[in-house]
């Protein structure tokens, strides 16, 4: 069973923090690219396990930055 999943950020300045992050393994990994004004992180897995370890990934480094931002919401 292959999981993908497509999140978009309206921040281009998360790019750079978000590009170092980057990673693949044999059951999970994401990529990351510019759209327009938006970044969009594209997760892929080979299971619910892996796929839950990715958007943890992703989402404590969105936390961080928000945090640095200043952005609480």
């Amino acid at each position: 069973m292959a999981i993908t999943a497509t999140i978009t950020y309206d921040d281009l300045r998360l790019y750079d923090v978000i590009q170092q992050e980057v990673f693949k393994t044999q059951r999970t990994g994401f990529d990351v690219k510019k759209e327009g004004n938006q970044v969009v992180m594209t997760v892929h897995a080979s299971d619910a396990s892996a796929f839950r370890a990715a958007i943890n990934s992703i989402t404590q480094t969105l936390t961080v930055y928000q945090k640095l931002r200043g952005n609480h919401d």
